[in-house]
């Protein structure tokens, strides 16, 4: 979907936002401010300048067709967004909807959305460029984060969002904070989107609200190697009203569907969750106590 345009950056809706976050940033004010800023890019249709466009020239893009067979292990239902015929339902010989075994095609979109997380990208610079000519770091907290990630043809041949796979759930978490010890550091703790609130609350040292969802990440802020939880619980919807639920240790994916089915994937030996070890019995203490965070964390 999409393609390139003929407009300068300023002339695109991501582009004026961060022009106008800018004009934002620049005002002189004695009170705290909250800035929420949004990008389109790199959501859906894949547009942006051409320039954006011509650094990655489709031939150039390296992509490798998911193995033969590779739906072989999955439930149907992680893939089908309805109810299926028969609990545990596997979708070999079934590709999903979107599949596609073109490679050209397959560059031309890989490109397209490289080109759309370059201009995003760009449009930020602007924002972070107006925070150091206004030498903002000192008294700025700054989040950026996505709202999901998107399937580039693993999973059997997948081209969307919504699973309950990694590459869809997991997404980029940065936070900048004056003061800390170790900036520019990665972690390994695990964190999420609900997360960033409480974490705000802590650093502005604002009110912290009677209920509030959550955790603050604020330890790991200060120390990366601090970890604040042990799991995290995802989820999807399913047709009917029913709902699968996932969760992620440090060292797997467990996800349990409403039909039965169930997924296990230890990332740490098998990193794109490519080989489903639901089904092996020495993995049955495992999935007990996996299903039990999720008994644990869900309401």
């Amino acid at each position: 979907e999409g393609g390139p345009t003929t407009n300068a950056d300023e002339a695109e809706g991501d582009g004026r936002r961060a022009r106008l976050a800018v004009k934002v940033l620049e005002e002189k004010r004695d009170k705290p401010l909250f800035l929420a800023l949004g990008f389109v890019r790199p959501h859906v249709a894949w547009i942006a300048p051409q320039k954006y466009f011509d650094l990655y020239p489709p031939d150039k893009i390296k992509f490798t067709p998911a193995p033969e067979g590779d739906t072989k292990d999955i439930p149907a239902i992680a893939i089908k967004n309805r109810p299926q015929a028969l609990p545990g339902l596997m979708l070999e010989g079934r590709e999903p909807p979107g599949f596609s075994k073109d490679q050209a095609e397959a560059r031309r979109g890989i490109a397209a959305y490289l080109a759309c997380v370059t201009f995003m990208d760009a449009q930020l610079g602007l924002v972070l460029d107006a925070l150091d000519r206004e030498d903002r770091w000192k008294d700025t907290i700054v989040v950026f984060f996505g709202d999901n990630g998107h399937h580039f043809g693993d999973h059997g041949g997948l081209w969307r969002k919504n699973t309950l796979f990694e590459e869809s759930l997991r997404v980029p978490l940065i936070i900048a904070s004056p003061g800390m010890p170790e900036p520019g550091k990665s972690t390994a703790a695990l964190a999420d989107l609900i997360d960033v609130y409480p974490t705000l609350v802590d650093l502005t040292g604002i009110a912290r609200p009677g209920t509030l969802d959550g955790v603050s990440l604020v330890p790991t802020v200060k120390d990366p190697k601090a970890s604040v939880q042990d799991a995290l619980v995802q989820y999807r919807p399913t047709e009917p009203s029913r709902t699968g639920y996932s969760v992620r240790t440090a060292r797997y994916r467990y996800t349990l569907w409403p039909d039965g089915s169930e997924e296990l994937y230890d990332l740490s030996a098998d990193p794109a969750g490519r080989r489903d070890i639901a089904r092996q019995p020495a993995q049955s203490a495992t999935i007990r106590a996996l299903r039990a965070q999720i008994e644990r964390l869900v309401p």
